[in-house]
């Protein structure tokens, strides 16, 4: 269900940078979809089980993720032993710049990931089926933010943070 989307067409997807960048994703998951349901993923046309970025809700697990992964191979899955239930809304941020991955979770943060290859890519998906999930995200985005630079992990805590 899709309710009051706005759209802007980026051609030829003229706000990524390939060298690093931020996603903000404030989303709730209302039904399982599939094992790793998929809320919002900047992926390769043509390549989406092979290049992505891409921000997904383990079900098995109830825990939110960011993965990247380049030419079929997994460079990080970060994410939190911290739960969020089916209904829950939950601010998630990802960061990103080659050899540097950051994450935060509602004000949680992480360790980086220090050894990252940044997959080229070209379009942004909203609950597609990519990487190695099977389904769609079953949910409401309330926002999706993309900002063309990493950002520092206190900006990250303070982005999802209330």
């Amino acid at each position: 269900e899709i309710d009051n989307v706005s759209v802007r067409e980026l051609y030829p997807f003229e706000a990524y940078n390939p060298a690093e960048g931020t996603v903000l994703v404030e989303a709730t998951q209302t039904g399982e979809g599939s094992s790793f349901a998929s809320v919002a993923a900047i992926v390769q046309e043509g390549a989406v089980d092979t290049d992505a970025l891409n921000i997904y809700r383990a079900s098995s697990a109830d825990r939110i993720n960011f993965h990247i992964k380049t030419g079929s191979a997994a460079q990080a899955d970060l994410g939190f032993t911290e739960t969020r239930a089916l209904g829950t809304a939950y601010k998630f941020a990802g960061s990103y710049l080659e050899n540097s991955a950051s994450v935060s979770l509602d004000g949680l943060s992480r360790a980086d990931d220090t050894s990252v290859t940044i997959p080229a890519v070209n379009q942004i998906l909203f609950y597609g089926a990519v990487n190695f999930q099977n389904n769609e995200h079953s949910g409401y985005i309330k926002r999706f933010r993309y900002y063309k630079r990493k950002l520092d992990k206190v900006t990250l805590q303070s982005l999802t943070s209330d």
